[in-house]
């Protein structure tokens, strides 16, 4: 079982609602959403980046493009009505974002979405026509250890590698937080990709965690049809962890076919090797963190501290500190939160 932390998806969830309560008005931007938190822009943009790995404006466009595409779906409205309604200044804007993001033009959704389907038609529309991967999302891991205890590091292992597959380039991986929600959702992959607007799906499974990680990590093309087409066993010692998401990174570049570049490549075979309780430790230390209560950040800090004692060399725990002395600084979440 993978743990969700609810206090994560509250606080995105109360950003987009905000958001939304907003869409009429075309100036609404980051400190207009700050103010209405009820925290500081520097705060709003620290949280938010280490949730969604995204900044305010990012995450404000992106909350837009989704209702632009359910307003589309629905035929509410023309292209440039629905631009407008939902904050976009616009309509050639609006058109050039949602290119960027689902991958073709807003005035193909109805093609794509709303017309009926042909008796032997496939349902479920295939957002890239070329039938190549070009997003992905990675399911929050299962936690097939046997032991709850390890529950910081399974969803630091969802988080690391999230983060690395968004390094290469050519692909649009989704954020942590959009797919924390599918955890035992109990709903297809196809489904799945469907809502998310993904090509592709990336289960992964840790079975083991004492004092090496053994982890199963399938890819699942998702449209016209779901089909495996790639699925490995990892097993290293913790200190080679980095090594390990590494190798999965070359595994599933090659797998889409995304060529890395000669810089990519150095940087994937030179992954160095962590200290193991140092790298516990901080990953414990960010698991707290990310539960966004002054309890979770006293914690984490202990935890991130505890990490650079046993190895004073290790830039990850010097990072998370920066995060959490950030939060001590601008104190615990408004009241919105």
């Amino acid at each position: 079982m993978t743990v969700n932390l609810p206090m994560e998806q509250k606080f995105i969830d109360r950003l987009t609602e905000v958001i939304e309560a907003n869409f009429s008005d075309g100036g609404f931007g980051v400190s207009e959403l700050a103010k209405e938190m009820g925290i500081s822009h520097s705060s709003l943009h620290r949280k938010l980046k280490s949730i969604a790995q995204q900044s305010i404006s990012q995450f404000i466009r992106e909350t837009r493009l989704k209702r632009a595409m359910e307003l589309l779906q629905l035929q509410a409205g023309t292209v440039s009505e629905i631009a407008y309604g939902v904050g976009f200044g616009s309509t050639t804007y609006f058109s050039k974002c949602f290119h960027d993001y689902y991958g073709y033009p807003p005035g193909e959704v109805r093609k794509r979405y709303v017309s009926e389907p042909d008796a032997d038609e496939d349902p479920f529309p295939n957002e890239n026509s070329e039938n190549q991967i070009r997003s992905i999302a990675v399911l929050p891991f299962d936690n097939y250890t046997g032991d709850e205890s390890q529950a910081f590091l399974v969803f630091g292992m969802h988080d690391a590698l999230i983060s690395e597959l968004g390094q290469l380039g050519g692909i649009r991986v989704i954020s942590k937080t959009s797919t924390l929600c599918y955890s035992g959702s109990g709903k297809t992959i196809r489904e799945i990709a469907s809502e998310l607007n993904v090509d592709a799906i990336i289960e992964a499974s840790v079975l083991g965690a004492d004092d090496s990680i053994r982890v199963q990590l399938k890819l699942i093309k998702a449209f016209p049809e779901e089909q495996q087409i790639w699925a490995q066993t990892f097993e290293v010692d913790m200190s080679n962890i980095l090594k390990l998401y590494s190798q999965v990174i070359k595994n599933i570049a090659n797998e889409i076919q995304v060529k890395l570049s000669p810089e990519q490549q150095s940087q994937l075979a030179d992954s160095r090797e962590v200290n193991p309780e140092s790298y516990k430790a901080y990953l414990r230390g960010k698991y707290h963190l990310y539960q966004l209560t002054p309890e979770g950040v006293k914690k984490g800090m202990e935890y991130l501290h505890e990490a650079v004692r046993i190895d004073p060399a290790e830039p990850f725990a010097y990072a998370g500190l920066a995060l959490g002395y950030l939060d001590l600084a601008h104190g615990p979440l408004g009241p919105h939160d």
